[in-house]
């Protein structure tokens, strides 16, 4: 069983995820904390996906709008 284990998404527009998982005695391999630590954060996605599902279907969300901000990329960006 792994001590502690912790994910990361480095940046939303990237598909990675940084899993880290701390042992400190060696009572399992590596391997089965691995795997461990992957099953209790597919429980977690699970849980989430469902909490969003039912808060869709029940209406529970908050819509906003938001208007485009004019920027000249070539102005702001251009040296």
């Amino acid at each position: 069983m792994p001590d502690a284990s912790a994910n990361v998404i480095p940046h939303p527009s990237e598909s990675k995820v940084h899993i880290r998982v701390q042992m400190v005695e060696n009572t399992v391999s590596a391997v089965q904390a691995f795997a461990e630590a992957l099953s209790n954060l597919y429980g977690l996605l699970e849980t989430v996906q469902e909490e969003y599902t039912a808060s869709l279907t029940d209406g529970q969300f908050e819509r906003t709008e938001t208007k485009p901000i004019p920027v000249s990329l070539r102005k702001e960006f251009s040296g």
